[in-house]
């Protein structure tokens, strides 16, 4: 398996995707980020990568799938990243950087999480419309890394080789 094929993404890209699909549909114009959403994913970008969404966001879109069969589509090609051992650890140190809660919980199962079946540590693209958690992780990588760096130096492997992901703001919007 390729070191650069996994991706997480964001609840909101998930989220203007469907609305993309719905709206095409129903012939009705695309905003920008469901617009971005849409060629996204059924663009050459992540052709080969494996799709991750968290259980929260499959939870949401989960009871529109039996309606919507774009939805069972989406279901079908992405996968749930669960969060293996140290998630919680790096999560509370990340809203120490200044992340909110949220955010934290989010970027930390990009370091921290695996499939169900616990095959690798971490995706090595994490794609989001929130500029300022993109904003923040940019300006803070090099703590970031440095606190990753020093809670590697306690673990056991495989978790002492986990990797901070690429934080790839879509598009200029806020959503």
């Amino acid at each position: 398996m390729s070191n650069s094929n996994r991706v997480l993404l964001d609840k909101n890209v998930a989220r203007n995707f469907l609305s993309a699909l719905a709206k095409r549909v129903l012939a009705i114009p695309l905003a920008k980020g469901e617009r971005t959403a849409f060629e996204l994913l059924n663009g050459e970008t992540l052709k080969g990568k494996r799709i991750f969404i968290v259980a929260a966001t499959d939870n949401v879109i989960k009871p529109f799938e039996k309606k919507y069969p774009d939805v069972r589509d989406f279901r079908d090609r992405v996968e749930i990243i669960v969060p293996t051992h140290y998630w919680r650890r790096w999560s509370r140190r990340l809203q120490r950087v200044g992340f909110t809660r949220e955010d934290a919980r989010i970027l930390g199962i990009t370091t921290f999480g695996t499939d169900a079946e616990g095959s690798f540590l971490g995706v090595q693209e994490f794609l989001t419309f929130d500029k300022p958690l993109a904003t923040l992780f940019e300006i803070a990588n090099e703590q970031i890394q440095k606190k990753l760096d020093a809670m590697k130096r306690d673990l056991e492997p495989p978790y002492d080789e986990a990797e901070l992901p690429d934080v790839k703001l879509l598009g200029d919007e806020q959503e």
